[in-house]
């Protein structure tokens, strides 16, 4: 195997003093794997400090007939990123929503391929081989994988839609590694022309299966969108259901997290595209309580949002949400964790953004757990707003590791610059030579100003995302001193001066 690049553009490592759960250095990378037109879809713990990443991206930009595939890469909080494997099946090898899912030390993915194939792959990290697990062939004209999970180390569920010269089906495929073992037909009534289904679980608790999906009554933007979740034995019996209200409640869900009788699912309000979370009780059927994400939930700016990603906060006390923020006033997104009691109560909320130009895009679409008591977290990273060629420099992701806080620590081991007002803004690290980190502890909308000793402005940005990580490229200022002017939603300036050595 071959070591690719170590510590990449816009590294930032970040040491956690022990007075937060004594947590190893968390970090904020940007990482292409060397691929063109990149992105990392999912990435998974497989040993303290090292991980399983599956992406889509080509070896050069200009490949036009190998098109986007899959590759299986392993990342290290060291900053080592290293193709392991290339899930390859033809033009447009690529998985529609490609996520994955382990047991032991085998992870499992799917792949689209030539001829409307559609593959689940397995790769042990001990032996470093990925072996083609199932091909599916006999189920339509056109198939698609949205989803799988596992049974146990021999059965996969995959979640699989066909099409038929007449009609969309939706299917629990059971698999092992030869043959289909079991096809649950995932009924829905006919009234709704638009049926998606969106992620399979499986309970050990209740050895059963659960499925998320959407269904609308209507195409485009009159249709009114609801959710619904069903839950089947392994022998294909429906055993309950729910849908969201018939109302003006619409709700599209991304993922969902399941713990006894509580559902958790996390996605977009549809009407209004906002970051939505329900949890439905399942031995009564009903919707306990729904959160949404307005902008109210972080002062300032025309925000619109989606949870993409939840799984339960490492303490037990709720679930953390991963996803982004999109501000409708300079078209940049950043990437969001949110923490929710158990009883659906806004705890924390962190943002983050590689970089500040108008019309980048920073979203995390995936998080994990550390052995360490964190989480690891990845999604695309496109740095859209200035006039770049398609290559890996605009389109790469990013690798954020964070404590248990959402927080990236102690930035260095260096001297930072701290102004106590009330919003709390850190520089680090002073000096700096390559990437200066502006950390705004406390939520409200700042205005940003970087000048040089001279007066002379050098750059500009305004953060209205709360508690929030920004990260501004400083390799190119002359040596020298310069000033952070800051203006908060009161009108109150302060100065913050740092220096740029190199």
């Amino acid at each position: 195997m071959k070591i690719i690049h170590r510590y990449l553009l816009f590294i930032l490592l970040c040491q956690v003093t022990t007075d937060i759960l004594c947590q190893n250095e968390g970090y904020y990378r940007r990482e292409t794997f060397d691929l063109n037109l990149m992105k990392v879809f999912d990435i998974l713990e497989h040993s303290p400090g090292e991980y399983i990443s599956y992406m889509q991206g080509r070896i050069a930009y200009s490949d036009t007939t190998g098109n986007q595939i899959n590759y299986l890469g392993t990342y290290s909080d060291a900053g080592e990123a290293t193709l392991v494997d290339t899930i390859d099946f033809g033009d447009f090898s690529i998985a529609f929503r490609p996520d994955m899912v382990r047991y032991a030390n085998n992870y499992y993915c799917y792949s689209g391929g030539t001829g409307n194939t559609n593959h689940v792959v397995k790769y042990n990290s001990e032996s470093n081989e990925t072996t083609l697990y199932y091909k599916f062939e006999d189920y339509g004209s056109w198939r698609r994988i949205n989803s799988i999970d596992l049974i146990d180390e021999d059965r996969v569920a995959t979640l699989f839609i066909a099409e038929f010269p007449d009609r969309y089906e939706e299917y629990i495929l059971i698999t092992d590694s030869i043959a289909v073992q079991d096809s649950i037909h995932i009924e829905l009534d006919e009234k709704f022309a638009f049926t998606d289904v969106d992620k399979v679980l499986y309970s050990l608790e209740s050895n059963s299966l659960y499925v998320l999906g959407a269904v609308a009554e209507v195409f485009g933007p009159d249709s009114f969108v609801r959710t619904f979740v069903h839950e089947y034995a392994l022998d294909g019996t429906l055993l309950w259901e729910y849908m969201t209200p018939d109302n003006s409640y619409q709700f599209r869900p991304d993922d969902f997290f399941i713990e006894g009788d509580r559902i958790c699912v996390a996605g977009t309000k549809y009407n209004t595209l906002i970051g939505n979370v329900i949890l439905i009780d399942k031995s009564t059927s009903t919707m306990v309580w729904d959160r949404e994400f307005t902008p109210k939930d972080v002062e300032g700016g025309n925000l619109s949002g989606t949870f993409y990603d939840i799984i339960k906060s490492i303490e037990g006390d709720g679930y953390i949400l991963a996803g982004s923020m999109f501000s409708q006033v300079d078209y940049r997104s950043v990437g969001t964790l949110t923490k929710l009691s158990n009883q659906g109560d806004s705890i924390w909320m962190r943002s983050y953004a590689l970089t500040t130009t108008p019309n980048d895009r920073n979203n995390i679409n995936s998080i994990d757990y550390t052995s360490d008591g964190g989480y690891i977290c990845t999604g695309p990273h496109n740095t859209l707003g200035e006039v770049l060629p398609k290559d890996s420099l605009a389109f790469g992701s990013f690798m954020l590791k964070v404590n248990s806080q959402g927080l990236l620590g102690v930035i260095s081991d260096t001297e930072d610059t701290t102004v106590d007002t009330d919003i709390e803004i850190r520089l680090s690290p002073n000096p700096a030579s390559d990437m200066l980190t502006i950390f705004q502890k406390t939520a409200g909308q700042v205005n940003y100003k970087i000048i040089d000793h001279q007066g002379q402005q050098m750059f500009t940005f305004s953060n209205i995302y709360g508690v929030h990580y920004s990260f501004h490229d400083v390799s190119t200022y002359p040596s020298g001193h310069y000033f952070l002017i800051t203006q908060d939603d009161r009108g109150d300036i302060t100065s913050l001066p740092f220096v740029v050595k190199h």
